[in-house]
């Protein structure tokens, strides 16, 4: 699985953390906005599943072109940024999941009782909507 995650800030460490641990996970693009300098250091992490690249979270086509490849979107982005990020993400063709949808599973991912697959809100390329996983 190839995940692109938008706008990753230095309080999200951990869950960076937690996907490069996850071995269904061969590749994780972070992007960063466009000014900011990297506050990620790739020796601590597995950097080669690691690349860095330049993101505009509040512009879908650049979002769309960042995610081409990826198989999943992880937003980390502001909230007001996320509608942004979630249209870049359908027109790439590609999963979408809001890790500010359910904290419990996010803290439980971190800790590597979870796998991302299983997260219990993700929008779909087909449904162009949230599928809630919670009850299944």
């Amino acid at each position: 699985m190839k995940v692109l995650v938008v706008n990753h800030n230095r309080s999200e460490d951990k869950c960076i953390s937690a996907l490069t641990n996850d071995s269904s996970i061969e590749l994780i693009r972070l992007g960063y906005p466009k000014a900011a300098k990297s506050t990620i250091s790739a020796e601590k992490l597995d950097s080669r599943k690691l690349e860095i690249d330049r993101v505009n979270a509040t512009d879908p086509d650049d979002v769309a072109k960042a995610a081409a490849g990826m198989d999943c979107v992880v937003d980390m982005a502001e909230p007001w940024m996320s509608p942004y990020v979630k249209q870049g993400a359908m027109q790439a063709n590609v999963s979408y999941i809001n890790p500010k949808d359910d904290y419990g599973f996010w803290q439980q991912f971190k800790e590597g009782k979870r796998r991302l697959q299983s997260a219990p809100c993700i929008a779909s390329p087909e449904k162009k909507s949230f599928r809630h996983r919670k009850h299944i």
